[in-house]
Formats: C-alpha cells, structure tokens, sequence
C-alpha cells in the first residue's frame, strides 16, 4: 500500500526493495522495471493537490497490478484497541511468531482487517495483535512505538510482523532514536507515548 502524494509514489525505494525481497523469499518472478510502470501509469490520473492510496498486488505468476482511492488526512490523535478485547474469539488475536508469511504483506490478511475494520466501528483506528509468548506484535495496519526514556521502541521482526516501510524509516532515522524490543501488553499499556506508523498515513500519534 503505497501512498500517492503530488501525483508521486512516496518511498518507492523502500517499497519496490520489500517486494522483491517478498517475491524472492516465495518463489514468485518480479520484475521491478515492469512493476514501477504499472505504478506510474496509475500516477498519471492522480490530482497533484489530492492524497491517493494506491494498492499493488503482484500474483503468483510476477504480473503486477494495482487500484487507486482517494484518501483523507486523519484528525487529530487515534483510539486503539487490544484485538483480544474485541474479537468475538479472543484467542484468534493470538499469532505466531513462527509464521513466515507473517514478515510479508500477502493478500490473506483476514484477521488483520478483521482487527482494524472492528476498531473503526467501535470509534478507533486500529487493534494490537500479542504473539504466543505474550508479546506485543502489531496492529490490523500499524506498527507500533512506544516512547520509553529518550528512545522509540518497537518490537522485532522475530516477535511475527510485517517489516513496515515508515517502522523502517523511522528505525534507520538517527533523530528519533528508535530501537526494537520485546514489547509486553503492560509496556504499551504504560508508555508515556503510543505513536502509531504505517506507509499510508506515516506517523499517527
């Protein structure tokens, strides 16, 4: 999910970079020169003044496609939810850290917008997933960060999530001094801060 601005891909680097790592790691062809064309020929319907969300999928033969939808800026701070405390079965909130398609943005992604789509309804804008050992993971369409100190921390690839563009970029950006870490449910709950980030809507407070 790639954010149009200006009638530009934002971050393309980041993100044609974690599709062909996706693509090599499961066997599917990718040819980047193909798929950026695919993304510029959607550009060009794309109002410079207006914000879009432009969806690329590329299937299991390495065919690129993609859907584009305007977008609107969010107002103000979020509300978030525990998964846990809102899905009719708590225990699918529950994911494990040893699902490999977990590190990859693939189309069978049911419960994460099951998480997001139930926290919109309810007045928020997302829902926290927790692992099998109890750690904090991510949302239905977020990483997430917690202020501890000085520092922004966020948990680990390993914990079973997806490698976020705006985690990375705020990871590798030595100003907010970000770092990985185990999370627990009692860290998020007691942050000082909760900052929110996906590619769409970059840094969400």
């Amino acid at each position: 999910t790639i954010l149009i601005r200006e009638g530009k891909a934002q971050h393309l680097r980041l993100h044609m970079e974690r599709l062909a790592n996706s693509a090599l790691m499961l066997g599917i062809p990718c040819h980047l020169d193909e798929v950026i064309r695919v993304i510029e020929l959607a550009c060009k319907d794309c109002n410079t003044s207006s914000e879009y969300r432009l969806r690329l999928d590329l299937d299991y033969a390495g065919k690129p496609s993609c859907k584009v939808a305007a977008i609107s800026p969010l107002q103000g701070p979020t509300t978030l939810f525990w998964a846990s405390d809102i899905f009719p079965d708590p225990s699918k909130a529950i994911l494990h850290s040893g699902n490999v398609l977990l590190r990859h943005k693939v189309n069978t992604r049911s419960l994460y917008d099951q998480a997001w789509k139930l926290a919109e309804s309810l007045g928020g804008f997302d829902a926290l997933f927790v692992n099998e050992h109890g750690y904090v993971t991510e949302g239905g369409r977020t990483s997430v960060f917690i202020k501890s100190g000085d520092a922004w921390l966020t948990p680990p690839v390993s914990a079973g999530l997806l490698p976020g563009v705006m985690r990375s970029i705020v990871l590798n950006d030595p100003k907010w001094n970000a770092h990985e870490a185990n999370l627990t449910i009692d860290d998020v709950r007691n942050a000082k801060e909760i900052m929110l980030s996906n590619a769409l809507r970059g840094l969400i407070p």
